[in-house]
């Protein structure tokens, strides 16, 4: 070996021993490790939180429906515009509502404000993965795992976005940890063998933690119906098959923890089913959950194993410790974690592969558990990624850090013959942690490579979230209708009329009292505004501008075009064309 090589291999090794010391010193008090992940994660999910604007169409959805219940006072039945929302519980609607009266904003309160919950629940995310992932392998293996959720590609999109899957993950993880505790503590002999569902002696678990299972379901059910019941009971039944025991849920105190989950979820479903005479019910079980396992809603269909392909693109750069972990597995089989891990993933997986309906996040609370199981096997050095697929994959993951400002970069310029500053600084940011995590990775310092590769999220976040995203002017058209409608009217509260877009953001940003017609109406509306277009604003698509103009000139009103945006409507992939048209003074 050349000097050169020595030395270099002497700082690989230097560099490994003072990332080894930084994780010792952080793992050794619970209070810096829950720090570092707070900071971790808000450096990952903090990009672009305040400045992207509403994203269709569900978050603007979420969002509308929640600002109409503050307009109306009405926070029972869910609205969004015109029509009723009967699709999940009100919840997530209650507490973006929180968020905006928090924080003074109310009616008024921008895009950001109720994101605040997703935000929350993206945190807590990754802290409860370090609270499972300590109770299952140990401190290390908990500071792993969430630093692998903080990192994680889909957790940052759902942290990014006022709707339910952030929030509602956090509730599966509480109950979940819960299990995992009540698990772990039956095969240590910390519990009192059991047949029954009643807790005995003084070796029962506290109360606090089968009241925060139980807080944890009802929660769940308000913000998002069943959907934490399929986890939480695939993972009980398959336990209890494997242990064929029972006796391991006694500690939750089902009889106490029912009337718990009622208080928080019976009320509000007793007043929406008398409200809405049982249509909610009908609609948000019948339609929007039984309808999505049989038939593929909203052309989001997609055959069994959509998921398996797509994990490893929304877990990066994390997927590696699932591929590494894999050959492991059957060895570890009889060990309790990974049994109670996989008794989380296995069941969870199949029934939604085989779900009609598919979209990425809906596997997203089984991700954790992949993080948590991945680590334990990698720290164990059970795993295959020191062998040479397993470096090569550390590789291509590693590799993969540098895609997303290149693309972002690229867009930003194809749509907008634009640079980002910011972006590029990330870019370069990234590249230069990619490089250092491509030496440990030839020093056969794997595990450090993938912590490298994990902070490298961090500038590649900001170089993409916050330094292209929002600049992308060409697929943000409300704001800038938005702004056109506010400069053509010449009052405060202008009405609006809107022949094309009927999109939500466009609702959120507007006004709720938005209306979406015919150009035919379009014309009666401009026609009837007496005070000759200072508070009328028709928004038309440009293959009506000449029917509308046409319409008017018949009934001698003239009109000017006082704005043209154009764009990609990302709501439905497709480039519009509009015209904000009113009144020509006379």
């Amino acid at each position: 070996m050349s000097v050169t090589s020595a030395n270099m291999t002497d700082r690989w090794i230097g560099l490994h021993a003072w990332l080894g010391d930084i994780a010792a010193w952080l793992t050794a008090s619970h209070a810096r490790a829950l720090a570092a992940l707070v900071a971790l994660a808000l450096l990952c999910f903090t990009p672009g939180f305040f400045s992207i604007p509403p994203v269709d169409r569900d978050e603007g959805r979420y969002a509308q429906a929640s600002k109409q219940m503050m307009e109306t006072g009405d926070y029972v039945d869910i609205w969004f515009h015109d029509d009723p929302r009967h699709k999940q519980p009100a919840g997530i609607y209650w507490m973006q509502v929180a968020s905006a009266t928090v924080t003074g904003y109310g009616t008024d309160a921008p895009i950001w404000v109720y994101r605040l919950p997703s935000l929350l629940g993206a945190t807590l995310v990754v802290l409860l993965t370090y609270w499972i992932g300590v109770t299952l392998g140990g401190r290390s293996v908990g500071l792993m795992a969430g630093a692998a959720m903080a990192a994680c590609v889909l957790l940052g999109v759902e942290a990014r976005l006022a709707k339910t899957d952030a929030m509602l993950n956090a509730m599966i993880l509480i109950a979940q940890g819960v299990l995992a505790t009540l698990y772990v503590r039956a095969g240590s002999g910390r519990a009192p063998p059991s047949r029954g569902l009643t807790p005995t002696g003084d070796h029962a678990v506290p109360l606090w933690l089968a009241l925060a299972f139980w807080a944890a379901c009802g929660a769940g059910i308000m913000i998002k119906g069943p959907i934490l019941a399929l986890f939480v009971v695939l993972t009980i039944v398959t336990l209890t098959i494997l242990e064929r025991d029972i006796g391991w849920l006694a500690p939750l105190r089902p009889l106490i923890g029912l009337l718990v989950m009622l208080a928080i979820a019976l009320p509000w479903m007793v007043a929406i089913g008398i409200v809405t005479d049982g249509a909610f019910f009908a609609k948000a079980v019948g339609w929007n959950v039984m309808g999505k396992v049989v038939d593929g809603h909203q052309s989001h269909g997609a055959p069994p194993g959509y998921f398996s392909g797509l994990v490893w693109f929304t877990f990066w750069p994390s997927a590696l410790l699932l591929a590494v972990s894999l050959p492991a597995l059957w060895s570890l089989r009889k060990d309790r974690a990974i049994r109670f891990l996989l008794a989380w993933i296995v069941p969870a997986w199949i029934a939604f592969e085989m779900f009609a309906t598919k979209l990425p996040h809906y596997v997203l609370p089984t991700y954790p558990a992949i993080a948590i199981l991945g680590a334990i096997v990698v720290l164990r050095g059970a795993s295959a990624i020191d062998r040479a697929w397993g470096r090569a994959l550390l590789i291509l993951s590693i590799s993969g850090v540098i895609i997303a400002p290149v693309a972002g970069l690229v867009a930003l310029y194809y749509f907008e013959a634009a640079v980002s500053v910011l972006a590029i600084l990330g870019l370069v940011a990234a590249i230069i942690l990619a490089a250092i995590a491509f030496g440990l990775v030839r020093a056969r310092h794997l595990v450090a490579a993938w912590a490298v590769s994990a902070l490298a999220m961090v500038p590649v976040y900001w170089s993409f979230y916050q330094g292209v995203v929002p600049k992308v002017e060409t697929i943000w058209i409300a704001p800038r209708l938005a702004e056109a409608v506010t400069e053509a009217a010449a009052c405060d509260d202008p009405q609006v009329l809107a022949t094309d877009l009927e999109e939500a953001s466009v609702i959120f940003l507007i006004g709720t009292d938005i209306r979406f017609d015919t150009a035919g109406a379009a014309v009666e509306f401009l026609a009837e505004d007496t005070d000759a277009g200072t508070c009328s604003v028709a928004i038309v698509a440009r293959g009506h501008v000449d029917a509308v103009r046409n319409g008017l000139s018949e009934r001698g009103v003239d009109v000017t075009e006082a704005a043209s945006v154009t764009g990609l409507n990302i709501g439905n992939g497709r480039m519009i064309d509009v015209a904000v048209m009113r009144r020509s003074a006379p």
